[in-house]
């Protein structure tokens, strides 16, 4: 592949990884309903703790640096409490 059809695919990745982060946020609105009904603060640091664990085994089993997929994984979790909150 030359150089533009290769950026032709990064474009269409990069639409899927949008769109699954827009499912992601429209989830994370969800729980946040849940928590205010139930009384439960937004931010559970042990929550957080696993999702960011939980990025770094996904980085390193696919050869990927785990500090950006740490970085990856607090940037989602930021959004994901703005939208709960």
């Amino acid at each position: 592949m030359d150089n533009e059809e290769l950026r032709e695919k990064i474009a269409l990745i990069d639409r899927k990884i949008m769109s699954l982060v827009s499912e992601r946020m429209q989830t994370a609105y969800e729980i946040g309903i849940n928590k205010k009904v139930a009384g439960i603060p937004v931010h559970d640091g042990e929550v957080e703790k696993s999702v960011i664990s939980r990025y770094r085994t996904a980085a390193a089993e696919d050869d990927l640096d785990e500090d950006l997929a740490e970085e990856l994984a607090n940037l989602l979790i930021s959004w994901s409490c703005r939208v709960q909150e």
